[in-house]
This record gives C-alpha cells, structure tokens and sequence, in this order.
C-alpha cells in the first residue's frame, strides 16, 4: 500500500501543499510526523489561517480545518461558518473537516456547506487519510487541467481569417523562446493564448507562474527581486518558480518607472542589479493599455512594447464569424447535442447579432446565466427570456437607429415590457402603471409594433408571453 501511495504521490507533483488548521498542539505534532509525504502548513488560530489564505491562497492543494476550532476561544464551533468563507474565495480547493466527534448533525452540515469529506479525528487511519488526500488532491488537478484546457480552446476556437492568423503567430513564437507583449483587449483570452504558448512550446514540461502586478504586494515583490534583494521568500514566489519555464506578468503598466527599467535590463542582458543572472526565464507580459496607446509613450513602457515580440489578440467584434462556432462549442461542453438543441431561433439570432464588448469573456458569461435562467424557468431550450437582459436590450449606444420611428418604437416597448413585469402579466394594471386609458391601448401599440418592426418587438419577451405572439417562420 505505500509504494502505491508513493506512486500516486509521484504522479500529483513532489509534496502536495496542505493547510491544517487547528488549536491541539498534541494532534498537530501526530499529523506532521505521519504525514511527512506532503508539506504541511500548519496553524492555530483562524487569524493565522487567514494571512496564509491571503498569501498563498490557490497554492495550497487541501486544506484540513477542525470542525471545533473557535475565534478568541469561545466555546462556538466556528469551523462549519469558516468552511463557507473558504469555499466563497476558493471554490476549486478541497477542504476536508476534521472532528473529534462523530456527529451525524455536523456531518450533515458539513456536507451542505461544500465540505470534500469529514474525517474523524479520535481513530485515525494514516492509510485511509493518505489516500483520501490524494484523490482529492488529483482530482484538482485534473479539473484545472479540463478548465484551463476548455478556455484555452474557447479562446482560439473559429476559421474567421483574425483567428487564423493568430494561431500561426503563437506556433510561430511557441519555437523560439523569445519574449512577447500580448496586446488585446479585456476578455479577449490573453490567459489562454499563454497557456497555448506554454503547452505548444518547448517550455511545455517546465513551469508556468502566472503574476497579476495590479496586487500592490505583488509589483512590489517583483521590483525587490530586480534590485537583487535575495530574500529566499521573495525568489521564490516568482523566478526561481519560473526558472527554465515561462514568467507571465500582466498589467505590467502597473509597475513604477525603476522597476521598468530593472525589468528591461533582465530582458536585454539577463542581468539583475548589474550582475548576470542564474535565471533561465522566458518572459510574456501583457497590459490594459491599448495599442496605440503604447505606440506613443516615450516612457519605459514604450520602450517595452518596442523592445519584445508583439501578438495582438483580436476583439471579438473583429470576427464575429466565429460566434456561432463557440456558441455551439459551449453548449456542446455542457451536454448538448448541438446549438440548435440548446437555444430557440429567436434566442440565436440575439446571441449572434450582441457586439459583446467583453469579449468572450462576455459571451461565457451571458451563456452560463442563460443556462441558470433555463434551468430555473424550467424551458426546454434556452429562449429570450433566459438570456441577460443587457444581450437582449442592448446599450441604447449600441442598439442600430434605422429612423426616428424605430427608435421611438424601442423606448415604448422597454416601457410596456418594465410595466407587465411589475403587474406580473396583468394588462389592465399595466396601463394603470403608464397611465394610458386602459388595456386595448396597449393592445394597440403592440399590434402597431409588431407589423412595422417585427425584428424588433420579438427581443421582448414578457411582450410575447402576454399576447401571445407567435414568432414568425422568417423570424
């Protein structure tokens, strides 16, 4: 049984990152000494366990909390109330609750608050927990490893010529290791063309260690390590992770002047406070600042977006060819059979025409709210109702004026749509609402409406449920 565990461990990572958390100093001392295959980070207060949560946060791959342990020593049981508040910040991380009792209640709870499994404490079987602990540990690992590969294919998904283009960029670039600036918009999949680099590249079985400088501990992190405080902390949160694999920094804007320059001299010489550098680092960075922005500056920012490799990663606005294709890609990925199983023609064809400008960030966003929506309405197929209001409406910026007419047409049925939602479909109360003479003059509007812009009054749907208007076959 342990040369299988030693195996199992193997084939995770070499030591697993495990948080304990828990006041018996006794019970502490047993766990560390039977379970040397792991690193253990221990601690004894909920304080404690919170600046090492901050910290160090997604790098722990489980975590132990006593079910018994209590703020400032009360007699409460704090544990289950801390499990929600880990579970809230790091939904991905197992937690394992640990008990010397044996409670069927707290187990219960323990359950419905999102605990992984409930162990207890009073018999423990070091066998049974080694193993427990590393099933769920590569059971993380593989869903990173699905989520990370899903992203990845969303962001570089589509045959539009933008998208095309792109990728004989990244293969180009995977091969010769030089450094790049990502150029694109927010949620255009910067991530995931990284990751893309990563995997296709030469670098693909050495780390990646992904830094996000707009957390101030971070940039100031970065700017230590290039003025050659080698502080053993502070190396490794970040080159010796990277070392021989690939550094990615976004929101490099964020870095002050002095460390910009120190971050160019890396780049140009390999060199750290005037000395060469043991560091074998391949270097991506990416920023919030547009292009043309960048183009100007004369500052050392401008100097980095001259001084590596550009790619520029196209809106989604710019290939609106391949919306359909991820669309369905979506869809696919949650069960469906195909795009035209999952949503209406009516739902569609708003999904196809919305500008997004999130990107495809947006565009998940507004296909997992629809499938919530779906799901809670009870529809068989994603339709208008269940899509977000902002796909279905429009910014009024966005919306297209075919005339004055459509334009007033628009303003009406977002009124008359907002009053039989709040009379909950009663059309009589929805004209008392507008303060119009009563239900036929609604009537009237909609009927108006629907023959003069059809394409137009099928986007609101507590309208369509109401007068039961039926979506016409060219709809």
């Amino acid at each position: 049984m342990g040369s299988i565990i030693r195996r199992n461990l193997s084939r995770i990572e070499t030591r697993p990152r495990i948080l304990v958390i828990d006041d018996e100093k006794k019970w502490l001392k047993k766990i560390k000494s039977g379970f040397s295959q792991f690193n253990l980070t221990c601690v004894h207060t909920m304080r404690e366990a919170g600046q090492q949560l901050r910290r160090y946060g997604e790098e722990f791959d489980l975590i132990l909390l006593d079910l018994e342990i209590s703020y400032n020593h009360s007699l409460e049981k704090d544990g289950l109330a801390y499990l929600r508040n880990i579970k809230q910040k790091l939904p991905d991380t197992p937690v394992v609750i640990i008990s010397k009792y044996r409670e069927t209640a707290d187990i219960v709870q323990a359950i419905k608050n999102e605990a992984d499994d409930y162990l207890y404490k009073g018999a423990i079987d070091l066998e049974n927990w080694r193993k427990i602990f590393i099933e769920l540990i590569q059971q993380k690992k593989e869903d990173e490893k699905k989520i990370k590969t899903y992203s990845t294919n969303v962001a570089l998904l589509g045959s539009s010529p933008q998208i095309q283009e792109l990728k004989v960029k990244l293969d180009r670039h995977a091969h010769n290791e030089k450094h790049i600036f990502l150029l694109g918009a927010t949620g255009t999949g910067k991530d995931s063309c990284v990751h893309y680099l990563h995997e296709a590249g030469v670098r693909s079985h050495k780390p990646l260690i992904t830094i996000n400088l707009g957390t101030l501990n971070n940039a100031e992190i970065l700017s230590n390590i290039l003025s050659g405080k080698t502080d053993g902390k502070l190396e490794d949160n970040f080159f010796r992770k990277a070392n021989r694999g690939i550094l990615y920094l976004k929101e490099v804007e964020k870095l002050d002047p002095d460390t910009l320059e120190k971050l160019l001299a890396f780049l140009d010489e390999g060199a750290i406070n005037g000395q060469k550098s043991k560091y074998d680092i391949q270097m991506i960075v990416s920023s919030l600042v547009p292009a043309n922005v960048l183009k100007r500056k004369k500052d050392f920012l401008g100097f980095l977006y001259y001084r590596l490799n550009r790619i520029r990663i196209p809106s989604l606005g710019e290939r609106r060819d391949d919306i359909e294709e991820i669309i369905a890609f979506f869809f696919q990925s949650k069960g469906y059979q195909s795009i035209n199983s999952a949503l209406t023609k009516e739902a569609k064809a708003i999904l196809l025409e919305y500008k997004y400008p999130g990107n495809i960030l947006e565009l998940e966003s507004a296909l997992k709210q629809a499938i919530v929506n779906r799901e809670h309405k009870r529809c068989n197929k994603v339709d208008v109702s269940c899509l977000p209001r902002e796909v279905v409406f429009g910014d009024q910026e966005e919306l297209p004026l075919k005339d004055f007419k459509f334009a007033i047409a628009r303003e009406e049925l977002k009124y008359l749509e907002r009053a039989l939602e709040l009379a909950s479909g009663h059309k009589s109360r929805a004209a008392e609402f507008l303060k119009v003479k009563n239900a036929d003059a609604l009537r009237y509007i909609v009927q108006k409406y629907r023959i003069q812009f059809p394409e137009l009054i099928f986007r609101f749907p507590k309208i369509v449920e109401c007068y039961k208007l039926k979506i016409p076959q060219t709809a």
